[in-house]
């Protein structure tokens, strides 16, 4: 969401004419709008408000604007402002792309992931060099499990070559379109590009080295999934079995022993795990 602001603000101005009853200077509009923006992609929704009651009603405001503050008017909850806003976006102009492509995202929000494809379809007909909507059809496609489309619908979005950030979510998913389709060395390549966009983040990271592990590589699954482990994984037991499952395929028994047992700490029941610790400690003799 922070990305889609940021970027959504630089092509869309703020048309805001009225506040409180006076006439705005165009620099004041920009600057309010900027403040707006950077309020929410901070995730500060109390100084958004603030910003927003500032700026008085919406009548004035550009319907794409309009259509953007409905998204952050859901993303804190406010649901019956963000389908008010989003309604006011669609009266005013039904046709305008950005309109139709945050009212596709905003279905999708609600779980509408059918419905939205077809917004976003016209949207990116009207944008086809738009990446974020790509985006957005891709994951639509990929809630759905239609993840051949999912694939060609990221495709499109990266040849947009839009900027770092965006560009490495779009290899992400990618990564998990190829992985569904048990395409493992390519899913592991689309996954090493989205870790030069998200060196942070630790889901790429173990989803790379899981890559790597079906698809042989278990030397290589090691180092990006000890990344995960120190970034904090958010599922340790997943990422410390992989960690075991690699040792145990390059013959080193007494590490996978050790990262086996503690995934079981973690999951004391799991029957994989603890099949693949009975394997070890039967090659191992202990």
């Amino acid at each position: 969401m922070t990305q889609t602001l940021r970027r959504l603000w630089w092509r869309f101005r703020v048309d805001l004419v009225w506040m409180k009853g006076r006439v705005l200077h165009l620099d004041v509009r920009e600057r309010l709008g900027r403040m707006a923006m950077e309020a929410a992609s901070r995730y500060d929704y109390r100084e958004f408000m603030r910003i927003m009651d500032l700026a008085g009603g919406v009548s004035d405001w550009s319907p794409a604007w309009v259509a953007i503050t409905a998204l952050v008017y859901y993303d804190m909850g406010r649901i019956v402002e963000a389908e008010r806003h989003i309604t006011i976006a669609l009266e005013k102009e039904p046709l305008d792309p950005t309109v139709l492509s945050c009212y596709g995202e905003y279905l999708q929000k609600k779980g509408a992931f059918q419905d939205s494809i077809e917004y976003l379809d016209r949207a990116a007909a009207a944008i086809p060099a738009d990446a974020r909507t790509w985006a957005l059809l891709g994951h639509a496609s990929r809630m759905l499990g239609q993840w051949d489309k999912a694939r060609q619908y990221y495709l499109r979005g990266v040849g947009c070559r839009p900027g770092t950030e965006q560009l490495a979510n779009l290899f992400d998913g990618l990564g998990h379109a190829a992985a569904q389709l048990g395409e493992w060395r390519e899913a592991a390549r689309y996954w090493r590009e989205a870790t030069a966009g998200l060196p942070r983040d630790e889901c790429v990271w173990y989803n790379l080295g899981d890559a790597l592990l079906h698809a042989g590589d278990y030397q290589g699954a090691i180092e990006p999934l000890t990344r995960s482990l120190r970034m904090g994984s958010g599922r340790p037991a997943w990422t410390l079995y992989d960690m075991a499952s690699a040792y145990y395929h390059l013959g080193h028994m007494r590490q996978a022993k050790v990262f086996c047992e503690r995934a079981l700490r973690h999951e004391p029941n799991d029957p994989v795990a603890l099949e693949l610790l009975r394997e070890v400690q039967r090659l191992s003799g202990k």
